[in-house]
């Protein structure tokens, strides 16, 4: 895999679009993007930039970011379009801390000090000073497929903040979809079969070959239909150990949560009116309830 090093990208060196990973020593500046189908690593700062990695992407030290002009004139719910500054990865992504930035990762997002203002979407986790820093998680919207763990979310200024982990509703509907449709198979596989077992009786009397011509096109119908249901059964299986996790998902709060924090587990959610001291909370019967309390430290 081919590397790329830069000191900084900036007016000089203009936007990045490269194949291969890129590894800057400074810092990435306003204005500027950086595209790699490797990894990006960035020694200093991602300041109002964008930067996609098809891989890794490790910020050295923080990401900060802006609302945009769109944001400022629509007071509308967060969305990527919300903040000038976007971080997308294909698998990690790890920082020292975050603000008001828009951030999308393959796998997790990692942040050692603070996660502020953002909007941050994970395929599996969220974690925030897992590395001994402060691990406050403050303000924006956060959604972890799996898990989010922190030490603070919230702060003293009861600051609005989102946090939701868990899709399996999604899952669930795709997973009854994808039954009927291996059922609506096997039931098609059955009644082909009947009619090719009738068909077997008349042969005899098709001297053109008419018959057994139509034996031949039902079996090679049969043949795919049962292949097709093998192959969603297969997927089936598969889906229903993704279901298992999803619902075994959690938040943890190591220290403190704040008033006016909302999360939300699976469909289930809870605003929190006063403040309360760490706890893993999941979803059980619908509802957000504590599953573990955690020893502040």
């Amino acid at each position: 895999d081919p590397v790329l090093k830069l000191d900084e990208v900036n007016l000089k060196s203009g936007h990045i679009d490269f194949d291969g990973s890129v590894y800057i020593t400074g810092d990435i500046c306003p204005g500027y993007s950086v595209t790699a189908t490797g990894d990006v690593i960035v020694d200093g700062m991602v300041d109002n930039a964008n930067v996609r990695s098809a891989h890794n992407l490790i910020v050295g030290g923080g990401v900060i970011g802006s609302e945009s002009d769109s944001k400022s004139n629509n007071k509308q719910t967060n969305t990527s379009e919300t903040f000038t500054t976007h971080l997308i990865a294909g698998d990690l992504i790890d920082v020292q801390f975050m603000s008001m930035a828009y951030a999308s990762a393959g796998t997790s997002i990692i942040a050692k000090e603070y996660l502020m203002h953002c909007k941050l979407e994970a395929c599996e986790e969220i974690l925030v000073g897992q590395r001994t820093g402060k691990g406050l998680l403050v303000g924006g919207e956060c959604y972890a497929r799996k898990n989010v763990v922190t030490n603070v979310i919230g702060s003293e200024a009861n600051v609005k903040t989102l946090v939701s982990v868990g899709d399996v509703s999604t899952i669930e509907a795709e997973y009854k979809e994808l039954m009927a449709k291996r059922d609506s198979e096997i039931d098609e596989v059955l009644r082909l079969s009947t009619a090719m077992a009738r068909l077997k009786e008349s042969n005899s009397k098709d001297p053109a070959g008419t018959i057994r011509e139509n034996m031949e096109n039902i079996s090679s119908t049969v043949n795919a239909l049962r292949k097709s249901a093998y192959e969603k059964t297969h997927e089936l299986e598969e889906m229903e150990g993704v279901i298992q996790t999803l619902k075994a998902v959690s938040i943890t709060v190591k220290k403190e949560l704040f008033p006016n924090v909302t999360l939300s587990i699976n469909g289930a959610q809870s605003r929190f009116s006063s403040q309360v001291v760490g706890q893993t909370y999941g979803n059980i019967g619908n509802k957000i309830a504590v599953i573990q309390a955690e020893m502040a430290h």
